[in-house]
């Protein structure tokens, strides 16, 4: 019984200093784990400006019954990841509703976006329509949502085109339906981005 306890304490008296040694080294040695997966996801995803422009129609509601015109639309869009598939920022775009001009807006919209398959995006976004017009007017709130395709395939430089829709509630209700398209530029994290996105190592 004595024999064994006296082995028993040799061994404990011989495991703590090892065991502190390999907790020192432990300490004094870095995880292995890559220093940038510890950093924000701002950091570690693509920052994406995106310059756009398309036309399709636009619909109005009237008193006397709805009428179609053409609508054309243009401007820049800032996107910050929030993970490798969610991303939110805001645009600046000019939203014209009608062939005359006489319904102009200036928008400004906070979106957020969804990255879906990998290369397919979709977002909704809310903002302010001020309307570029002589005779001041009330500037009023709008919808617009995006669905379409986005896909990687450079590090900095990529086509996008997307299906976008604006609700703008005005004295009357636009809508509009615009096939949209451009180019989005990768501004930080780019590379990293792009590798996951390929599989790469």
């Amino acid at each position: 019984m004595k024999t064994a306890f006296v082995f028993a304490l040799a061994f404990w008296l011989a495991a703590v200093p090892q065991a502190r040694a390999h907790e020192a080294a432990a300490q004094a040695e870095p995880a292995n784990v890559e220093p940038v997966d510890e950093l924000p996801a701002i950091f570690r995803f693509p920052i994406i400006l995106r310059l756009h422009g398309g036309v399709g129609f636009a619909q109005r509601a009237r008193l006397e019954g709805d009428r179609l015109s053409l609508a054309a639309v243009g401007g820049a869009q800032l996107m910050l990841p929030a993970n490798a598939t969610q991303s939110f920022g805001v645009e600046v775009s000019y939203l014209q509703t009608d062939a005359r001009s006489e319904r102009r807006y200036l928008a400004s919209i906070l979106f957020v976006e969804a990255r879906l398959f990998g290369s397919f995006l979709l977002s909704i976004g809310l903002g302010a329509y001020v309307p570029l017009v002589a005779t001041p007017r009330p500037t009023p709130i709008g919808i617009s949502t995006k669905l379409g395709w986005a896909p990687r395939l450079n590090p900095l430089v990529n086509p996008f085109i997307v299906v976008r829709t604006d609700t703008v509630f005005d004295d009357r209700i636009v809508g509009s339906l615009v096939a949209d398209f451009g180019l989005a530029f990768s501004l930080a994290g780019g590379k990293r981005g792009f590798r996951r996105d390929c599989g790469e190592a």
